[in-house]
C-alpha cells in the first residue's frame, strides 16, 4: 500500500512503514469530517499485509483492555485474543506500561504513535513500533481502538514479553498525531 495523494500530512512522523500504511488505510475510513472511522468501516481483512501486526481492542474500563483480535506477529508466545489485558499480562512494571500506553490514546482522543525499548532476561533489546488508532464503536458497545504493533531485534527471543517481563522500559518516541483531518 502506497500512501496516496490525499493521505495524512504526519504520516511521515510514523517511522515503521507497515505502521504509516495502516495509518493511511484508517484515515481514509474516517467520515470526511474527520473524526474516528466507524467500527464498521474497519476490516482488517481489507489490509492482509498488516493483519499479522494488528489488534482489536475494546476498552471497558482506564485499565480493562479486551482483546477482541490479535495478529499472529504480535501473539508471539502466548495469544491473548479473547482475554482482557490483566489475563495475559503479569502484574508489574511491563503491565503498567501497555495500561499508560492505552491510556494515553484514550487520553488524547486521537491516533498516538508511540516507540519503546525493552531490555531483559529473554534476549538483546526490542525495539517496539506501536500505533494507537481510536475507532467509533457500533452503539451500545465498549470503545474501541485498532492497534498495530511491530517488533525489532537483533535475534528472536525466548518468549514474549507477556511472559518474560523485561528488566528495563523506555519510550522515547510518544507522539500524537493528526493536528485536524486530512490533507
Amino acid at each position: 500500500m502506497q500512501p496516496a495523494e490525499n493521505a495524512p500530512a504526519d504520516v511521515g512522523e510514523i517511522e515503521e512503514p507497515r505502521l504509516a500504511d495502516l495509518y493511511v488505510y484508517w484515515a481514509a475510513k474516517r467520515p470526511a469530517a474527520g473524526g474516528r472511522p466507524p467500527r464498521g468501516a474497519i476490516d482488517p481483512v481489507d489490509i492482509p499485509k498488516i493483519l499479522p501486526f494488528l489488534m482489536l481492542v475494546e476498552i471497558h474500563g482506564p485499565e480493562r483492555f479486551f482483546f477482541r483480535l490479535v495478529g499472529t506477529n504480535v501473539a508471539q508466545g502466548i495469544d491473548p485474543t479473547g482475554r482482557y489485558l490483566a489475563e495475559g499480562a503479569p502484574d508489574g512494571p511491563y503491565r503498567a506500561h501497555i495500561v499508560a500506553l492505552f491510556g494515553e490514546c484514550q487520553r488524547r482522543g486521537g491516533p498516538v504513535y508511540a516507540i519503546s525499548l525493552y531490555d531483559g532476561p529473554s534476549g538483546p533489546q526490542r525495539r517496539t513500533h506501536r500505533l494507537f488508532l481510536p475507532v467509533e464503536p457500533r452503539p451500545g458497545d465498549p470503545p474501541l481502538m485498532l492497534v498495530g504493533q511491530v517488533t525489532e531485534s537483533e535475534k528472536s527471543h525466548n518468549g514474549s514479553l507477556w511472559q518474560v517481563a523485561p528488566q528495563m522500559i523506555a519510550t522515547p518516541v510518544l507522539k500524537s498525531l493528526d493536528s485536524g483531518g486530512r490533507r
